[in-house]
């Protein structure tokens, strides 16, 4: 006896695990378990559950209303995985490239809070007046996991994974293990987060020769995290549901065969698929808005003849009221004759203001394309940056090897790591200017640049945030063929 009663009664009611989200599948519905699932107490012959008869259910796929799969992508619209809603009202607001939905938490309860009592004769030891308080009980659930993130990436040139692109859901929380009867032994798991969504775009998508190499089996893994488990009874939290996959390529070859089991999770008895993976060989529809409807390359890095120190890059005046440090030939088509480009300079002043006659300051007097138009990504047709660095060693001429060392070719230098030829520490920021890589060295006291590449990048925007139209894209479109003809005007040290 206890406290001079002879009944000492223990609460084995638990809570409610939780349960996982959902995103392309269900969540699974957790499990709730306690050590003794039927109350034994002897006032109440109907021994009720010590679980929970109304359980969390796992998240509904159904809720995001996603299109029923199927092998040709027939009237996909969702899983297509755009970030935008297009049409006349549209928005920048993400509307279907989005992650995954987190687990449910575990919920509260009192499990194993004690109170002791004396048998009667009205049988109501432990809850009547004669009964003591013990001890109180009062266990936190432990967290549900996170929802897997978003991504989308898009190439011009290609895409290629040897890596992993990893966008699953997080477990959920589980029971501390250490010493029976600590209280966070008791606490309910939490439900594992559905995995997110990964979209690629490019003329070419490979996830790598084979499954198996590199990090995991998975290049791409949108798995949904495990529901959490307890030390002191079967409770285990939910599932969460896979995520979405959408690969959009231009080769005319890629199946859902050439990438299933690439990716995770896989089931070889379903080898398409196809519930979370939907392959597209059309390409994608042009990009609409920022930062899709930016377009760019990059040049390869370029390092003069000869032997000398460092590159010393002109400014625009350096050589006369009129010289530039660096300029280039855009491609215009005319309002007048669109069909026939015209080349002019990008940075000298154009005479009549330009073929159009419209490149004029506020007193009419022309100016270049460059000052009319800024050189803001945001406000600019086309931009220009440029970049230094210092090369240790000699560099590849015209893409031939020719000391073994495949890491210093000028069009795919590695930039750091064993074999790079480039000096730690020597690569700058991207600048608008060449003439700003000399403060490199001299202002910030880095190495200095003995080679420059550079990017030209184009703003193809069709659709402002409110859905209208853009008019920088829509010039882009319309007055641009490209650009050809960059010079950068140095002088070797």
């Amino acid at each position: 006896p206890e406290y001079s009663n002879d009944t000492r009664c223990v609460c084995l009611v638990v809570g409610r695990t939780g349960s996982g989200g959902a995103y392309a599948t269900n969540g699974t519905t957790g499990v709730s378990a306690s050590e003794q699932p039927l109350a034994q107490y002897s006032a109440d012959s109907s021994n009720l559950s010590n679980e929970p008869t109304d359980l969390s259910l796992g998240g509904d796929a159904a809720t995001l209303a996603l299109e029923t799969p199927n092998v040709d992508g027939t009237g996909y619209i969702r899983r297509k995985l755009e970030w935008f809603i297009t049409g006349p009202n549209a928005t920048g607001f993400p509307e279907y490239l989005r992650g995954g939905s987190g687990g449910g938490g575990g919920g509260n309860h009192a499990y194993r809070t004690t109170a002791s009592g004396q048998n009667g004769t009205l049988n109501q030891a432990c809850i009547g007046n004669s009964s003591i308080h013990q001890a109180w009980h009062d266990h936190a659930g432990a967290r549900g996991g996170f929802g897997g993130g978003a991504i989308q990436v898009t190439s011009g040139k290609g895409i290629l994974i040897n890596g992993k692109i990893d966008a699953s859901g997080g477990d959920g929380g589980s029971s501390s293990t250490g010493i029976p009867g600590e209280y966070q032994q008791y606490a309910m798991p939490g439900g594992g987060g559905s995995g997110g969504a990964i979209k690629l775009q490019g003329p070419f998508v490979s996830l790598g020769a084979s499954p198996g190499t590199g990090p995991s089996p998975g290049r791409l893994d949108v798995s949904g995290g495990l529901g959490g488990t307890t030390s002191f009874s079967a409770s285990r939290g939910g599932d969460g549901g896979i995520g979405l996959i959408r690969i959009e390529e231009q080769s005319g070859v890629a199946t859902w065969a050439n990438y299933a089991d690439r990716i995770l999770p896989y089931d070889p008895s379903e080898p398409t698929s196809v519930a979370f993976l939907s392959v597209s060989q059309q390409g994608w529809q042009l990009p609409r808005r920022r930062p899709e409807g930016y377009t760019a390359a990059v040049s390869c890095w370029v390092r003069p003849e000869g032997n000398f120190f460092a590159l010393n890059f002109r400014d625009d005046g350096a050589l006369g009221p009129d010289t530039l440090g660096w300029d280039m030939q855009v491609l215009y088509k005319p309002i007048s004759d669109p069909s026939t480009p015209v080349a002019v300079s990008f940075r000298s002043p154009a005479p009549g203001g330009g073929p159009d006659g419209t490149w004029v300051d506020g007193g009419g007097n022309p100016i270049s394309f460059e000052e009319y138009y800024s050189t803001d990504l945001g406000s600019a047709p086309v931009v220009v940056r440029f970049q230094g660095a210092r090369a240790g060693a000699l560099l590849d001429q015209n893409h031939q090897d020719s000391d073994g060392n495949l890491n210093n070719d000028p069009c795919n230098l590695s930039l750091q790591g064993a074999g790079s030829p480039i000096v730690p520490g020597s690569v700058s920021p991207w600048v608008d200017h060449p003439s700003l890589l000399n403060d490199w060295a001299e202002v910030y006291g880095k190495p200095t640049p003995n080679m420059v590449r550079y990017t030209i990048v184009f703003d193809r925007t069709i659709n402002n945030e409110d859905g209208s139209v853009n008019d920088i894209g829509l010039f882009t479109l319309q007055r641009l063929d490209g650009v050809t003809g960059l010079e950068i005007f140095c002088d070797p040290n």
